[in-house]
């Protein structure tokens, strides 16, 4: 039978530790017969309460800066001086860069301990050299005890930057398997990990979290929250996985999160125009031009058979357009039954933006409204449509119900 015991190297800073590490650490508790979380920052003034009375978790918090594997070497010999290691068969070390689960973790973790001679990760990468990538390794009892391994632990020390680090420890560890005669083996192997936009190898495969999440992985990185060189699936398709496969830790998330504004920020959303509000269209772009949410663009519905009016505004707007601010949507009404329902909605497809509202002469006087629903939206990814000042809904909502009016009417 195994016996898991979990390394957890975290920093954080604040007086209490953030809500996501504290879920993380509950949802492997089950799992480990033991635990041993190493902070690398200075004690905080309030702790989780349930951990401070579970006699199987030792927590230790001091700066040291050395990283996940200075923090991984303090916790393997803070449970070898414990005498915790004789009956552990596979020891797990994991970090706080990670916000999780989103999938089940049992079938993940059986997979790994299946055999007490192996190293598992949860991810390969090929970036610079294959090797696994350290914020979830697993290893049998036959590799951590192993000469090379512990002496690989050992002699963790300060580097002088993050770059050495990675070189020294997250791909040396690797080396060290490698030349210790250990296979490296993955739950997703680099191998597998594909980029959705053209099929070639991930370098990264924490940089795709929908993609990774979808073929399995529990977790994602919390970088891919804040950072774009980090998410190549983009923020908003990431809160969204994160609130449909766990409500309660996005909630967490939310809460806790400094990151709202830019959430909110990069949600793109486009305002309907009619024709008629062709005369009012230097309110509108003096409107968007001083609406603090850059990613917010007009468009003018205008007939085809109007080929004067259409000249007039690019040359008069010619600003605007270029800038992809205004854009121009053609319609010819001859050709349908019901021409302003047909026209709205082609203009709905013709743009690529994540949400759509009908322009009035409420918002042109109230803009702070839309900015009120767009954080709405941003604290709650799952919602399709908002009631309110404006209406707002979903591009993909809209062009699956086939009707626009969802625009025009409250839904509460």
């Amino acid at each position: 039978m195994s016996e898991m015991l979990t390394v957890m190297a975290g920093f954080f800073n604040g007086v209490s530790v953030p809500e996501s590490t504290v879920y993380w650490v509950d949802a492997l508790r089950p799992f480990s017969q033991r635990m041993v979380l190493v902070f690398d920052n200075p004690p905080p003034t309030i702790w989780p309460e349930h951990w401070l009375t579970d006699s199987d978790i030792s927590i230790f918090c001091e700066p040291h800066g050395e990283y996940d594997f200075g923090s991984y070497k303090r916790g393997m010999a803070a449970a070898r001086a414990a005498g915790w290691l004789g009956s552990t068969t596979h020891l797990l070390l994991t970090n706080d860069s990670v916000i999780g689960p989103l999938s089940p973790l049992a079938p993940v973790l059986a997979c790994m301990q299946a055999n007490d001679d192996e190293a598992w990760g949860l991810t390969q990468s090929d970036q610079i050299t294959p090797h696994l990538q350290s914020y979830f390794l697993v290893l049998g009892k036959k590799v951590f005890e192993h000469q090379d391994v512990q002496a690989f632990f050992d002699s963790v020390q300060r580097q002088k930057t993050r770059h050495a680090v990675i070189e020294e420890y997250e791909l040396g560890f690797s080396r060290v398997l490698l030349a210790a005669g250990l296979s490296l083996n993955a739950w997703l192997m680099a191998e597998d990990c594909l980029d959705p936009r053209n099929g070639d190898r991930m370098g990264n495969p924490t940089s795709f979290p929908c993609a990774m999440v979808e073929r399995g992985v529990p977790v994602i990185k919390t970088k891919a929250l804040r950072d774009f060189e980090a998410n190549k699936d983009s923020f908003s398709l990431t809160t969204k996985i994160l609130a449909q496969r766990n409500p309660e830790l996005w909630q967490a998330v939310w809460r806790s999160a400094i990151h709202k504004r830019l959430w909110q920020d990069l949600q793109s959303v486009t305002v309907l125009l009619n024709p008629q509000d062709y005369y009012q269209l230097d309110n509108w772009l003096e409107w968007i031009d001083i609406l603090p949410h850059k990613n917010c663009r007009l468009s003018l519905s205008i007939p085809l058979s109007d080929s004067k009016g259409r000249a007039q505004i690019l040359n008069r707007y010619k600003f605007w357009i270029e800038k992809s601010r205004l854009l121009m949507h053609s319609y010819e009404s001859i050709f349908f039954d019901t021409p302003d329902e047909i026209n709205l909605i082609s203009a709905i497809a013709a743009v690529d933006s994540e949400w759509f509202c009908l322009g009035s002469q409420e918002l042109l006087h109230k803009p702070a409204a839309l900015l009120v629903q767009l954080r709405r939206s941003a604290a709650n990814p799952l919602c399709n449509i908002w009631s309110g000042l404006p209406i707002m809904a979903r591009r993909s909502f809209l062009l699956a119900s086939g009707s626009s009016r969802l625009l025009e009417k409250n839904i509460d």
